[in-house]
């Protein structure tokens, strides 16, 4: 079940992140959008696996950042 939730949740994010219009460098954007987009998840997971979290906070801000960085070279 995490598996399908984490896809759908960087599907969507990979359809918001380059779309989303604030005047700073597109890495910062994505790393915010990527941390804070993945609270809801890690809450979701915690009583399970608590040793997940740092994993997923740090990819969380690579995926975040690579897409970001991908939407305004491709995009933006």
């Amino acid at each position: 079940m995490q598996t399908y939730l984490l896809f759908a949740h960087w599907v969507v994010l990979g359809l918001i992140i380059p779309f989303v219009d604030w005047n700073i460098e597109p890495w910062i954007k994505g790393l915010i959008l990527g941390e804070l987009s993945a609270i809801p998840i890690m809450i979701m997971v915690y009583p399970k696996d608590k040793k997940s979290l740092i994993p997923m906070i740090i990819f969380s801000a690579i995926l975040g950042i690579g897409v970001a960085i991908a939407g305004a070279k491709f995009i933006g």
